[in-house]
C-alpha cells in the first residue's frame, strides 16, 4: 500500500509543480479523479472481463472439463493479466520521473 500512496503523492506533487499557481487546486481534484476512477474502477473490472472470457473460451473448446477446472483457469488468467497489466505502469512511471528529473536540471 505504501507504493501506491507514493505513487499517488508523486503524481499530486509533479501536476502542481507544472500548473499555473491559479489552476492547482483543480489539477489536484483532476489527477485524484482520474486515478480513482482509473485504478480503482478499473483496476478489479478489466481482469475480471479477461477472465470471463477466458472462461467461455476455455468452455467453448472443452466442454468435458469440470467446472473447477474451468474457474481454475479463468483466476490464472486474470491474474496474469493484472500482473502483466502492471508493467506498462511501472514502464510509465519510470519515464515520468526521468523526464521530470530532467526539467527541473
Amino acid at each position: 500500500m505504501d507504493l501506491c500512496y507514493a505513487h499517488e503523492l508523486y503524481c499530486i506533487e509533479t501536476t502542481l509543480e507544472f500548473s499555473r499557481s491559479t489552476n492547482k487546486t483543480v489539477a489536484a481534484g483532476l489527477t485524484q479523479s482520474m486515478q480513482n476512477l482509473i485504478g480503482y474502477a478499473f483496476g478489479p473490472l478489466v481482469p475480471c472481463i479477461v477472465a470471463d472470457v477466458a472462461g467461455r473460451l476455455i468452455e467453448g473448446m472443452s466442454p468435458w472439463l469440470e467446472k473447477e477446472r474451468v474457474h481454475g483457469g479463468q483466476f490464472a488468467i486474470g491474474m496474469a493479466f493484472a500482473l502483466l497489466a502492471s508493467w506498462p505502469l511501472l514502464c510509465f512511471m519510470n519515464l515520468a520521473s526521468c523526464a521530470s528529473k530532467r526539467i527541473r536540471a
